[in-house]
């Protein structure tokens, strides 16, 4: 008497769990790997939008600096001359 994966009911319920913690393992992994919470907008739309518009603004803020740095650099003397006092 054999039983394919299909009649089998236990086999199915056993399936069917194991498929349920394979998707959370996958979720888990990738948070872990990108040290996200959410990844897309799949996971929670409201969210990824919110953080994607901040990661978007300090990628920004982060090239105001560096222009403002080299900036700095453009603009300052090739060398410091003498201070001439007040007095």
């Amino acid at each position: 008497m054999s039983s394919s994966v299909l009649t089998n009911t236990g086999a199915m319920i056993a399936l069917q769990n194991l498929e349920a913690t394979n998707m959370s393992l996958n979720n888990v992994q990738n948070q872990v790997s990108t040290g996200l919470a959410v990844n897309s907008a799949k996971d929670n739309a409201a969210t990824w939008v919110v953080s994607t518009t901040m990661n978007t603004n300090i990628a920004s803020l982060t090239q105001v600096g560096q222009n403002l740095g080299n900036a700095d650099s453009i603009l300052a003397p090739p060398y410091p001359g003498p201070v001439k006092s007040a007095a």
